[in-house]
This record gives structure tokens, C-alpha cells and sequence, in this order.
């Protein structure tokens, strides 16, 4: 049994991923080849094809990654994915440099935790790895992580979070249950990781960009991609990690900021552009998205 110390400490790691990585902040090795591990002032430590998804943190320091395409450094608040099949290596500055390096790799339904720590009084030391395995797909979750950084079309940051976040909070369940055979019988199946399923997101999330001005129901939306307003409703808020209305209210509350910075604009005006049939209601929801009334927002603006 894996002590309790690890198993907090690997779930302080996972958190991080979900609450501190921006997605711009994600370094991600997806092209084949190998490669070049000879370079001026540093040493290879490690070569090898990615046979998984590997998300890599480092924890502490700068550590070295020499990908098929280029070197790069990964610190404190980046986030590198590398892809299934990608050939990649650890490489160490002579004369060596401290750092500490979370890893998260990813097949299937398994996940698999560890941490390596380099050192010049101790040149390697392993933490002990831990493995979970579930009912969930989350290779499936990753691989579609993979495909929004790659297209990178509308609507891919929140996406990547979501998903992001969904992928911890599954592993982090597993964590907390301390045993992959206890993850077994306990663990909820998620909405598979599929591409049908992210074609599916991501015209919703076109539809609503371009009819955020008309008022429209889940079920309606439901019945344009097929899927029940539950399934639909569970799929949109494991992938942008909030509610569709949650993302629906965001756009508007964005579009009403832009209607507002015009020098005629009125607030009634404004609510009814935005669908909104009572002026009142738009000034509640403003007010609780901006901190303040539309009113408030159009004297500030004239006060630059």
C-alpha cells in the first residue's frame, strides 16, 4: 500500500495541473522523428518514444527536454504534453543543475503517477510511482486535450481546461480511494472520450457564438446534435469545466461590454439586442458578471 504521504503529495500535484496551467502555457511534442540529442554543454539522460500521453510538470528548477523538433525548457507553470509515438529526451546541463520533474502518463483507463528529482549531491532520486486504473477513458480525454491544442479553433482554451480538469478530477477520485481495485467498483463511467462527442462540443459551442443574441433552450440545442439535454448538458460541463448557460451568459456579458463602449448606446438597447426582453434582468446579470451596472461600466468608460 502506497502511503498517505505520496498519495497527497501526487494529489497536490495533480491540482495544480487543473487549477494553475494556462493553456497557453502548454508545450506540446506531437511530430515524429528523432531527436537531436547532441547538444553543446548538456547530456542526454534519457531517450525514449512515448508509448502513452505524458503530461510533464516541473515541480522545481528548469528541466531540459531535447523533442523531435526542438529543445525546450520546461519550468514552474508550463505544462508539456507529449503525444503517443513521440520520440523525446531528458537532458542534463553540465555541469548539472538542480530540478524536479512530476510526470502523469496516460493508456486506456490507466494513469500513472511519479516524480524524479535531480540533484548535484544526489544526481537521481525516484519517488515512488503509483498506478490507478478505472472505468473511465481517459486516453480518450487526452487524446482530444491533444487535438484542441493542435487545431487550436474557437473556444480551445476553455476547452482545453475543461477537459484538463476532468481528466484530474478523475485521477484524483482514484487517488483518494488509495487502490485500483476499489476504483473499479466505485468509479462512474465517463462520457467516452470519442470524436463524435467533440464534433458535437464544438458545434455547440460554434452555435451558440453565432445565436448568443437569441434566447434558446437545452432541449432545442439537444435536438440539433441529437443527444438528450442531459447527456448534452453532462458533455458541455466535463469539456469547458462550467454549465453551457454558465458559457452562454459569458459570451453575452462579453458582446454587452463591446455594445456598451459605443457613445449612443443605451442600456435598454443593449438588453434587447442581446435577447434580453426585460432591461432589468440584463442589468442583474451584468452586474453580477462585471461587479458593476451596465450604467456604472458606461461612466467609467468616459472617465479614461
Amino acid at each position: 500500500m502506497t502511503s498517505r504521504r505520496v498519495i497527497q503529495l501526487y494529489k497536490s500535484r495533480l491540482t495544480r495541473l487543473a487549477r494553475e496551467i494556462a493553456p497557453e502555457r502548454i508545450i506540446q511534442a506531437r511530430q515524429g522523428g528523432e531527436p537531436d540529442c547532441r547538444q553543446d554543454g548538456l547530456r542526454c539522460s534519457y531517450l525514449h518514444t512515448a508509448s502513452h500521453y505524458e503530461f510533464v510538470q516541473t515541480v522545481r528548477g528548469r528541466a531540459l527536454f531535447a523533442l523531435p523538433d526542438r529543445l525546450v525548457e520546461v519550468a514552474p507553470g508550463d505544462l508539456m504534453l507529449i503525444d503517443k509515438g513521440v520520440m523525446h529526451a531528458e537532458m542534463h546541463t553540465i555541469p548539472p543543475r538542480s530540478y524536479e520533474v512530476f510526470w502523469c502518463h496516460v493508456r486506456g483507463n490507466r494513469v500513472l503517477l511519479s516524480q524524479t528529482a535531480f540533484s548535484t549531491r544526489r544526481p537521481f532520486r525516484y519517488l515512488s510511482p503509483l498506478e490507478f486504473s478505472g472505468r473511465s477513458d481517459l486516453e480518450g480525454i487526452a487524446a482530444a486535450i491533444s487535438a484542441e491544442l493542435a487545431a487550436r479553433e474557437w473556444g480551445w482554451r476553455e476547452s482545453v481546461k475543461g477537459l484538463l480538469h476532468y481528466l484530474v478530477s478523475i485521477a484524483v477520485r482514484r487517488l483518494e480511494r488509495e487502490a485500483s481495485a476499489a476504483a473499479q467498483g466505485k468509479e462512474a463511467p465517463a462520457v467516452r472520450g470519442d470524436s463524435r462527442n467533440w464534433q458535437v462540443v464544438r458545434a455547440v459551442l460554434e452555435y451558440c457564438e453565432t445565436n448568443y443574441f437569441r434566447r434558446f433552450t437545452l432541449a432545442e440545442l439537444a435536438e440539433k446534435v441529437g443527444y438528450s439535454p442531459s447527456h448534452l448538458s453532462r458533455l458541455i460541463s466535463r469539456h469547458l469545466g462550467h454549465s453551457l448557460s454558465d458559457h452562454l451568459l459569458q459570451i453575452r456579458m462579453d458582446a454587452a461590454k463591446q455594445l456598451l463602449e459605443q457613445p449612443e448606446a443605451s442600456v435598454q438597447r443593449v438588453a434587447e439586442s442581446l435577447g434580453y426582453t426585460d432591461p432589468a434582468h440584463f442589468t442583474r446579470a451584468f452586474t453580477r458578471a462585471a461587479g458593476v451596472s451596465p450604467q456604472a461600466y458606461q461612466r467609467s468608460l468616459r472617465g479614461r
